[in-house]
């Protein structure tokens, strides 16, 4: 990382140190590198710039036409100094970086910016906006009351993270005997290991299928008890180190579909209700509300569990034939990992639910 500092009689220059020493090492942040040379012969995943500024220039940085012009090793980019917020003039200096290596840029000074999260895996999105929303959360700088103001704006992609997986590749899936085998070709990244989801086509809400990531490059499921087409997705993801910690790095998802014949459990007979159930926000924080369809009137009975088996509460309602929602309060929860049991006459199904604190 990079640290160019044009301004050192104020406290600009604090959102790259405070940011990039939390995301990079201490001896891969250089502060006593030139801007433009720097990038011009090595490459830096983060540089930092600030100095005076027009609407197009920064002082010790260079100019718009030097971005147009150059070729900038770096992906993303924070510069500082007068003028930069106005990014609606044409050939703003903060827009000219995306035109050059970088997928993101913003104006890091006037306010301080927040977006070490993306140490431990956040995307930068999550930092702009709670960059944006700040007001006594972190030190904001008190530069020109310039906080919570409508300059402040991400350039680029929000949902750039730092590092990435790559993806796993020829995921397919089958079903017989009332089992679905999904298989995939490993994840060029060393090292990689997986997760595997069941996604809500209605929502395309993911709910994870296992606590743990796996090694293998196949996985079953033998409790789907809903006939249909099922959609899975299964995520690469290695174990990435910055300098404030450890995390998953995640890949993109891999998405697949399957028609599947269910096969009734032993000594249960089907219900002569068909009904299915999807649960969403998942993870949530305030509620959770069960999605259901029945093709008829069904009385269930809605049964929340801790991670030890203890039934935190259990509710009785009745399923509407067709499409129905019920929503549930769980406000007073600590978070954690629940797990929602939905029974009726002849069926019992069982979904992971997570409570976010």
């Amino acid at each position: 990382a990079l640290i160019d500092n044009n301004f050192t009689g104020l406290n600009l220059a604090a959102t790259g140190y405070h940011n990039l020493s939390a995301i990079i090492p201490y001896d891969s942040v250089f502060d006593n590198r030139d801007y433009k040379t720097s990038l011009k012969t090595g490459s830096y995943l983060w540089a930092y710039g600030c100095g005076a500024g027009s609407y197009t220039s920064c002082n010790g940085i260079g100019n718009t036409n030097d971005f147009a012009a150059d070729s900038f090793q770096n992906i993303f980019t924070i510069l500082a100094g007068s003028y930069f917020g106005d990014w609606d003039i044409k050939n703003n200096l903060l827009k000219a970086p995306l035109a050059n290596s970088a997928l993101t840029c913003f104006w890091g000074g006037i306010p301080k910016w927040y977006v070490h999260h993306m140490a431990m895996g956040m995307h930068i999105g999550y930092g702009a906006r709670l960059s944006m929303n700040n007001d006594q959360l972190y030190t904001h700088g008190n530069f020109n009351f310039s906080h919570r103001s409508v300059h402040m704006a991400l350039m680029g992609d929000p949902t750039i993270r730092l590092h990435y997986a790559q993806p796993v590749q020829n995921l397919s899936a089958s079903s017989k005997d009332g089992i679905i085998t999904l298989n995939w070709t490993s994840s060029p990244t060393p090292g990689a290991v997986y997760f595997v989801y069941q996604v809500d086509s209605a929502t395309n809400i993911h709910t994870q299928m296992q606590v743990a990531p796996i090694s293998q490059t196949t996985y079953q499921i033998t409790d789907n008890r809903v006939s249909g087409r099922a959609y899975y997705a299964v995520r690469a993801a290695v174990l990435d180190q910055t300098a404030s910690g450890t995390y998953y790095a995640m890949s993109g998802s891999s998405f697949v579909g399957v028609s599947h014949t269910a096969v009734p459990a032993v000594g249960v007979q089907e219900s002569n209700a068909a009904v299915e159930f999807s649960i969403f926000p998942n993870p949530g924080k305030q509620y959770f509300t069960i999605k259901s369809f029945s093709t008829s009137q069904t009385p269930v009975s809605v049964n929340m569990l801790d991670v030890t088996g203890k039934v935190i509460f259990s509710e009785q309602t009745n399923l509407s034939a067709g499409h129905s929602t019920h929503t549930f309060d769980i406000s007073a929860l600590p978070g954690g990992i629940y797990f929602i049991s939905i029974q009726g006459n002849n069926f019992t199904t069982t979904k992971k639910w997570v409570k976010q604190p």
